[in-house]
């Protein structure tokens, strides 16, 4: 299994990488650190290994003011591990009916086997999907046991 990633560098350059990354000759036992390290810099796990750490919902209002609008700020979501971005529910200025939006980013990799974006009937409805994509990607990248299906 090949584990896309994007790069992790502050903006100072500092480089936040343990180790360096999995080349084509490291081996299974590598990969597993890799996929480790990755998963306690993402916030999934807990710097002793342990979690899995479960993500939390914040406006992004509060966090993201460089996003695209959202024609309902109350509904305007982003999905956290620590520090990192999962991903999005919103509602769009433009869409079926306005209905709410939901995205996973960051991690998201086209190789997964998962749902990526949708629609949802309402922001509960999307947060519950949005949040079962960001558990079914941990699964299929062997990074954590899927955190359980509460929504806040």
């Amino acid at each position: 299994m090949q584990l896309l990633a994007f790069d992790l560098l502050e903006l100072d350059g500092e480089d936040l990488r343990p180790r360096p990354a999995r080349t084509p000759q490291g081996g299974a036992g590598e990969a597993a650190a890799s996929r480790l390290a990755w998963a306690v810099w993402a916030g999934v796990r807990t710097a002793d290994g342990g979690g899995p750490v479960e993500p939390h919902w914040v406006r992004t209002r509060e966090v993201a003011r460089d996003v695209a609008p959202s024609s309902d700020e109350l509904s305007d979501w982003l999905l956290m591990s620590t520090a990192l971005m999962i991903g999005r529910v919103h509602r769009p200025r433009a869409g079926p009916g306005h209905d709410p939006h939901w995205m996973l980013f960051g991690p998201a990799s086209t190789s997964a086997p998962i749902e990526h974006a949708g629609w949802a009937a309402s922001t509960e409805e999307a947060q519950a999907r949005l949040r079962g994509a960001w558990c079914s990607w941990l699964a299929w990248a062997e990074l954590a046991a899927a955190p359980t299906a509460a929504t806040t």
